[in-house]
């Protein structure tokens, strides 16, 4: 069980968009960790699930909220920025952003 979010996320890392419908339905996992995985995964993608990440923080509590809304930063829409806004704090998102702009990758961590 603990290793199935790393699987989940291996999913993104792979770059094929085969994976897209898989990590879109993890967004709908009732485990935490695999949401997390799923919107890292579709970030890494750019895929353009930014709908249903943003469903996904709505339904969440806000500690995973926060993780799971951390991927937004990668995607470049308003609506995307405005629930990073919402859900991560002024801090990690300042740190989030600038790692964007130095050209970084999606962090994986939880």
């Amino acid at each position: 069980m603990y290793m199935f979010p790393a699987w989940v996320l291996a999913l993104g890392l792979t770059g094929d968009s085969r994976a897209i419908p898989l990590l879109q339905q993890a967004l709908s996992s009732p485990n935490h960790m695999i949401q997390i995985a799923g919107a890292k995964g579709l970030a890494e993608l750019q895929d353009n699930s930014i709908p249903l990440i943003i469903d996904a923080c709505r339904r969440s509590p806000a500690e995973a909220a926060s993780l799971i809304a951390q991927s937004l930063v990668y995607f470049d829409g308003a609506d995307a920025q405005n629930a990073v806004d919402k859900y991560v704090s002024k801090g990690t998102a300042k740190v989030l952003r600038e790692a964007k702009a130095r050209g970084q990758r999606t962090p994986f961590t939880y």
